[in-house]
């Protein structure tokens, strides 16, 4: 029972501090879960889905490389002793 308190516990922290984080126009949070990377570790996965009405320009791909960045940064007080993997996807 411990574990699942603690569970729940470190997926509302994570989810507290990414939805902190300003998103760029077009940009939204799709979906935040844990689960393991190639090789085996934790890891946490954040998928932002992105308009196409925004075109992909140089500016564009530093910004949400930077998004990368501030999920890391967010996410990095809380110790999860997880890998964050950001992908972004098209929105629908």
């Amino acid at each position: 029972m411990a574990a699942l308190a603690q569970s729940v516990t470190r997926e509302a922290l994570v989810n507290e501090a990414v939805k902190s984080i300003p998103l760029p126009k077009g940009v939204k949070l799709s979906q935040i879960f844990f689960d393991s990377d190639h090789a085996g570790d934790l890891a946490l996965r954040v998928i932002f889905s992105v308009s196409r009405k925004n075109p992909l320009t140089a500016a564009r791909l530093r910004t949400l490389a930077k998004l990368d960045e501030k999920v890391a940064d967010a996410v990095r007080p809380l110790q999860l002793g997880a890998l964050s993997y950001v992908r972004f996807t098209d929105a629908a």
